[in-house]
């Protein structure tokens, strides 16, 4: 029995990255001593992996923790200039010092 895979890249990205996988396939099955299950199975766990970052990705890094409370804060607005910061959907009041300067503090 053979496998096939039949994957139709749709942008020029995909096509690329299609192209260094096949490279790095064939580095595998000629350049190294790894049986193709063992390759099949670097592979698996690779997606695996990316599949748990992008998961990581949509919750952690775009998440911001309210330091009264512990929830995820959606924004921090303040009432009034020199006011203290709000947390938003929680409504917490927090110090300036609790939250990630990151926040509120642009790259220039």
């Amino acid at each position: 029995m053979k496998t096939e895979v039949h994957l139709t890249p749709e942008t020029e990205e995909e096509v690329e990255l299609l192209e260094r996988l096949v490279e790095v396939r064939r580095f595998a099955i000629e350049d190294t001593e790894l049986s193709p299950s063992s390759i099949a199975g670097i592979f698996a766990q690779m997606s695996a992996g990316m599949a748990g970052e992008e998961e990581s990705y949509e919750t952690a890094s775009d998440a911001i923790q309210c330091p009264v409370c512990g929830n995820n804060a959606q924004e921090v607005t303040a009432g009034e200039i020199g006011g203290k910061p709000i947390v938003e959907p929680c409504g917490c009041e927090a110090d300036w010092d609790d939250l990630p300067p990151d926040i509120y503090l642009e790259d220039t």
